[in-house]
């Protein structure tokens, strides 16, 4: 590949390709170029013309275990990239010290990653001269067993992470000369047992996460002086029974998650955010507890807790009270209702949980209620309609629960509820009228038979979804009520047999779906919209109607109406998996449709002159040709998938385009009448051998993904505009020349077993 004509490449991604053994010596000449990835590739070494890349930003050596093995040989070149600022060397396993050269990077390096780097056991010394280096990460490196004396020099320092490196035992002091440093990363260092009191130098920290220290025995007393401090972990530190009591001058401390509670808790009165996540050992909370009373959120998250027990007067301003996946919590005390300021309450996965106490209603500020997932809930008291602020109430998977109280109406602010899941059979007559209720999300309520004729009074509602409720037989007279409704889904509605009359009301009614109603077999002419097996005369009434989606229409074998021409709003259309065979000309009067996807409709034989409005065809066929789309001047996309007898594209267009062909096995591309084309994606065409695009000027970005039998790509080293070339799984292509590519910036050549040179 002649990479040097390509004098404008800003990125050169070779990564997967597995063969690729070694880089031209011509990279050097390219000046522009600021960004090579070789990861997971074969090379073994990188040419040393590579220090003269001075606009190289970014090097990316990822699990490049052949190139780690003789780093030596490029030692002297990285040290010379005067502009690199990342150096990704994520897991080199084999690499088991640091070429000295990177000391050279102190005023350009600011990102060096050496995650996974097994076999490295020691950093050197000139890593303290990187000063403007900011994120280090050292996760995984397993064999790392100390760190070394850091310098004042390493001053840009802002986030360290030392996850999981299971041999480092200590800190030396000096790590205190790291000023800037505003997040440390200790998880997993599971020898770790204790941290220098030099932490008191660190004037900018702001988070500390020491979970999993097992061997951690204390904190230093120097860590209350901590002023910027916002966020400690301690979950699974084994060893740690108690906190200094210093920590109860962290002013600025908001996190706080524990594996124990420790007696100093007390202290921390400035507390925002206090979290007790997984102690699964834990079955009561102290009394201590309650003196957190400026606390707003408390977590609980995970805890062995069979009992909220009374807590009255206490808590005053709590604001957020989360008690997800406590799954041992079957009682909640009736103490709740003194919480006047709590606004969000979480009980997600709390599978054990019976009921909600009836003092709940006194919770006027509480907008946000979740109980997703409590499988055993099997009764919601009917004190809940007199939370007038609430706004989300989720009860998604409450599969114990079969009923709801009709005061649940009543909740005048909800705009959303979701029931999705529950083993409701029937949603029952509520008072009110959910004055505010815009979205009610009943999906895979897979009993549910029947829908009260109350939802007619639903006047605000926008959304129903009734999705996957295999059980519902039909649909209220009323719901042609629903004055706002845009928006009606009864998709897999397998025993769904007929949808009312009244439904030709809904006048603001933009978007139905009918995926695979297996038993619906028509729907009144009062809409003119039936499915399955045909649709009726009367479909050209819905003159709002924006959308028309009929998906895994297996049955509609009839001709499709011609009054579909009438749908004079209609900017979408989709009919995909439906075994019909033409549509009628009519088709073309939609002067508002934009987008048509006929995906799937394999005996698709004959289409008609389209309308001249569509920006988007997507299309699967059974024919060798397709119609005329030259006359289609707002088209920007053109999908052809699954087309298997077409063998050629009619002339498109003169405007800029996107064509995207997917597994069209006959087809030959012959693209000399596509000279606007600005994207060209060619996806699983076994029949192409040889790709000429010689006369695709305008071509910005190529992506040819398993073409198997592409043995070469011509006429494309000509393309003055071509920016992207990304070549994926095709295993037979062995090269490709560029030699007048001045505006390439982005080359990839993935998982292209046979390419070997470059």
């Amino acid at each position: 590949m002649a990479l040097l004509a390509a004098k404008r490449l800003k990125v050169l991604d070779l990564s997967q390709s597995y063969s690729l053994e070694e880089l031209p010596s011509e990279v050097g000449k390219l000046e522009e170029l600021k960004e090579i990835n070789l990861g997971c590739t074969c090379i073994t070494r990188i040419p040393m013309s590579i220090d003269s890349l001075r606009k190289l930003e970014k090097l990316i050596g990822v699990n490049c275990s052949s190139l780690s093995s003789s780093l030596r040989e490029i030692t002297h070149s990285v040290g010379n990239l005067s502009s690199l600022q990342h150096l990704n060397l994520e897991g080199c396993w084999s690499m088991s010290k640091l070429p000295s050269s990177i000391g050279n990077l102190s005023s350009s390096l600011q990102h060096l990653n050496l995650e996974g780097c097994w076999s490295l056991r020691e950093l050197p010394s000139f890593i303290g001269n990187l000063s403007s280096l900011q994120h280090l990460n050292l996760a995984g490196c397993e064999s790392l067993r100390e760190l070394p004396n850091f310098t004042g020099n390493l001053s840009s320092l802002q986030y360290f992470n030392l996850l999981y490196c299971k041999s480092l035992r200590e800190f030396p002091s000096s790590i205190g000369n790291l000023f800037s440093l505003q997040h440390l990363n200790l998880e997993g260092c599971k020898l770790l047992r204790e941290l220098p009191s030099s932490i008191v130098n660190f004037s900018s920290l702001q988070h500390l996460n020491l979970v999993g220290c097992k061997s951690l025995r204390e904190l230093p007393n120097s860590i209350g002086n901590l002023s910027s401090f916002q966020h400690l972990n301690l979950v699974s530190c084994e060893s740690l029974r108690e906190l200094p009591n210093s920590t109860g001058n962290l002013s600025s401390l908001q996190y706080l998650n524990l594996v124990e509670l420790p007696s100093s808790i007390e202290n921390l009165s400035s507390l925002q955010h206090f979290g007790l996540v997984g102690c699964e050992s834990l079955r009561e909370l102290p009394s201590s507890i309650g003196n957190l009373s400026s606390l707003p959120n408390l977590i609980l998250q995970g805890l062995s807790l069979r009992e909220l027990p009374s807590l009255s007067g206490n808590f005053a301003s709590l604001k957020y009270l989360n008690l997800r996946n406590c799954r041992s919590l079957r009682k909640i005390s009736s103490s709740i209702g003194y919480f006047s300021s709590l606004q969000r309450l979480d009980l997600e996965d709390c599978v054990s949980l019976e009921r909600l106490p009836s003092s709940i209603g006194n919770l006027s500020s509480l907008k946000y209620l979740n109980l997703k997932n409590c499988q055993s809930m099997e009764k919601i008291p009917s004190s809940i309609g007199n939370l007038s602020s609430l706004q989300h109430l989720d009860l998604v998977d409450c599969e114990s629960l079969r009923e709801l109280p009709s005061s649940i109406g009543n909740l005048s602010s909800l705009p959303r509820l979701d029931l999705e899941g529950l083993s409701l059979r029937e949603l029952p007559s509520l008072s009110g009228n959910f004055a505010s209720l815009k979205y009610l999300n009943l999906r895979n309520c897979r009993s549910l038979r029947k829908i009260s004729s109350s939802i007619g009074n639903f006047s605000s509602l926008h959304r129903l979804d009734l999705e996957g409720c295999v059980s519902l037989e039909g649909l209220p007279s009323s719901i042609g009520n629903l004055s706002s409704l845009q928006y009606l889904n009864l998709r897999e509605c397998w025993s769904l047999r007929e949808i009312p009359r009244s439904i030709g009301n809904l006048s603001t009614l933009q978007h139905i779906e009918l995926w695979n109603c297996q038993s619906l077999r028509e729907i009144p002419n009062s809409i003119g919209y039936s499915t399955i097996e045909q649709l009726p005369n009367g479909i050209g009434r819905l003159k709002n109607f924006r959308r028309l989606i009929l998906g895994f229409c297996r049955s509609l074998k009839r001709k499709i109406p011609s009054e579909i021409g009438d749908l004079s709003s209609l900017e979408i259309l989709e009919i995909t998996h439906a075994p019909i065979h033409n549509l009628p000309k009519s088709i073309q009067h939609l002067s508002s449709l934009k987008h048509l996807n006929l995906w799937s409709c394999k005996k698709l034989r004959l289409l008609p002159e389209l309308p001249s409005s569509l920006t988007h065809l997507m299309m699967s066929c059974h024919s060798p040709r397709l119609p005329q789309l030259s006359h289609l001047i707002y088209l920007e996309e053109l999908h052809l998938d699954q087309c298997d007898l077409l063998e050629y594209i009619p002339e498109l267009p003169s405007r800029p385009l996107k064509l995207y062909v997917d597994s069209c096995h006959k087809l030959m591309p012959k693209l000399d009448k596509f000279k606007y084309l600005e994207v060209l994606s060619i996806v699983k065409c076994n029949s192409l051998e040889r790709l000429d695009l010689s006369h695709l000027n305008c071509l910005k970005r190529l992506y040819i993904e398993n073409c198997n039998n592409l043995v070469e790509i011509q006429g494309h080293d000509h393309l003055e505009c071509l920016k992207t070339i990304v070549i994926r799984y095709c295993k037979s292509i062995r090269r490709l020349i560029l030699q007048e590519l001045q505006c390439l910036k982005l080359l990839k050549a993935n998982f292209c077993g046979n390419l070997v040179k470059i």
